[in-house]
């Protein structure tokens, strides 16, 4: 609940992984262990953000504060090549996202490193399928009201 006076905008976007590892197939990927996941980045390749939905909680924006109470509700469909592949819901991210960020705000506070103005931040992941897609396909994930990321996969 106190976190939320600290956000001043929120974006839907989407996490594409990525791994330097071989991987023949989407279960061999969903094996790698902690170790080589941490050796690979998290597998994280690459973050495609959406529209920002700007706030301001300190000056009472109640549609922002609406907007970050019901983010927990938040769905999304994402789609490939107009084909649906997968739903997600926000609560999936810890609850709630705010739970994460929260986590990540006072985890850092322990280490004694704070989080700065401006700073983008991914609360982590609403669908929890592991989509494959390759040069020439089109990738959409449409977050109602919040909006949708579109974006070509190139070589």
């Amino acid at each position: 609940e106190k976190i939320k006076r600290f956000i001043g905008s929120i974006m839907p976007s989407v996490e594409i992984a990525t791994s330097g590892f071989a991987m023949p197939e989407l279960e061999a990927f969903k094996t790698l262990g902690a170790y080589s996941l941490i050796s690979d980045n998290a597998c994280h390749g690459a973050l495609v953000l959406g529209n920002e939905l700007v706030g301001d909680y300190a000056e009472s924006d109640n549609d922002f504060e609406s907007l970050l109470d019901s983010l927990s509700e938040q769905t999304c469909t994402l789609k490939v090549n107009d084909t649906k592949l997968a739903d997600g819901v926000g609560e999936k991210v810890l609850g709630h996202p705010l739970n994460a960020l929260s986590w990540l705000a006072n985890a850092m506070g322990k280490r004694g490193e704070i989080l700065r103005k401006g700073d983008i931040i991914t609360t982590g992941v609403c669908v929890d399928k592991l989509v494959l897609v390759k040069a020439g396909d089109a990738v959409s994930v449409c977050y109602g009201n919040m909006g949708e990321v579109t974006f070509n996969v190139v070589e």
